[in-house]
């Protein structure tokens, strides 16, 4: 049986004291855009992220000065994106949990886009090991995700459902 079945082994979870969680939202690709001035003084106030904002802006700032960009035209220079600042949000939101093991790999990326959006995958780890507590954390850091990328004007991706179908026909 050891030979010809498959097993689980669970020894580099147990060595290493975490647990990974490795996971993606996809955002909807028409919902990224620039920053505007408003959400750019809206994301200030939020103390994950206001460091990051004040800083990434004075160097957008200096580096359009120094190239002379006409800002009147909104693909000229370097600006803020939505899912760029939501990205950094939520690398600083996870990092800041005390459930995130702080010595293992923590970090959010952009996966290639597809036909359904644009992934934002969470690669992290727990302190727990225990099945349980691993899933109410690794929902609990979801859960947050999802109701915060509406803060960030982004849509999180999901097939249409009947109801999204009689809306249509209702508008027309």
């Amino acid at each position: 049986s050891f030979v010809s079945d498959s097993f689980k082994n669970w020894r580099g979870m147990a060595d290493a004291g975490g647990r990974r969680i490795k996971r993606s939202i996809v955002l909807k690709s028409g919902s990224i855009k620039f920053c505007s001035p408003d959400m750019i003084l809206r994301f200030q106030k939020l103390y994950l992220i206001s460091d990051y904002i004040v800083n990434k802006e004075n160097e957008i700032a200096k580096f359009n000065d120094q190239q002379s960009v006409d800002k009147s035209i909104s693909m000229n220079g370097r600006h803020l994106t939505n899912i760029g600042v939501f990205r950094t949000y939520s690398q600083n939101y996870i990092s800041s949990l005390e459930a995130i093991h702080p010595d293992l790999t923590c970090m959010v990326i952009q996966k290639q886009g597809n036909e359904f959006g644009v992934p934002l995958e969470v690669y992290c780890f727990t302190k727990t090991t225990e099945w349980q507590e691993y899933e109410s954390v690794q929902g609990d850091i979801f859960d947050h995700l999802y109701a915060a990328a509406k803060e960030f004007e982004l849509e999180v991706f999901q097939h249409p459902s009947g109801g999204d179908l009689q809306k249509l026909v209702h508008k027309h």
